[in-house]
């Protein structure tokens, strides 16, 4: 049998990422079928979620209107600490990482925090779940395994 090696700093077990708006979709408990599997594998524990401290302050301030601040914390925490969540630091590395990919794939209109997204995925071996077409197609050209959902309202 063939012994399979590891890159070291990756894990055996996928990850995700989800984009800004999934989490505004898992808040309203709208979570596409399609994605609910995600979900699902993340709170029992199965798959991990990655998140970093700039996707949340993102995530705070885009839903903090339907939710208002306190609850948007309470959320937001439960989501952080969920045993399936890994939060991040973002390095240096990781900073001038995420702003080249902002200054060349700026066609596609990602903002800083999709190309952090980018960034930590490809770093961490993850799967992006996004409703982001942007980070569709930024991903796809920097060979990511991206999931994209269009969004409707």
């Amino acid at each position: 049998m063939r012994k399979v090696s590891y890159i070291k700093g990756f894990s055996r077990m996928k990850k995700y990422l989800f984009g800004t708006n999934v989490y505004s979709l898992i808040f309203s408990d709208s979570v596409p079928e399609k994605w609910t599997r995600y979900w699902k594998e993340v709170r029992s524990k199965k798959k991990k979620l990655i998140i970093f401290e700039m996707s949340i302050s993102e995530i705070f301030y885009i839903n903090s209107s339907d939710y208002g601040f306190k609850t948007m914390r309470e959320k937001l925490e439960l989501i952080k600490y969920l045993p399936g969540s890994e939060i991040l630091n973002i390095t240096n590395a990781d900073a001038f990482q995420a702003s080249e990919y902002k200054v060349t794939l700026r066609r596609f209109g990602i903002s800083l925090v999709d190309s952090y997204i980018l960034t930590i995925a490809r770093k961490h071996n993850a799967r992006v779940v996004t409703t982001d077409i942007g980070i569709k197609q930024a991903g796809k050209t920097i060979r990511l395994d991206v999931d994209y959902l269009p969004r409707f309202k």
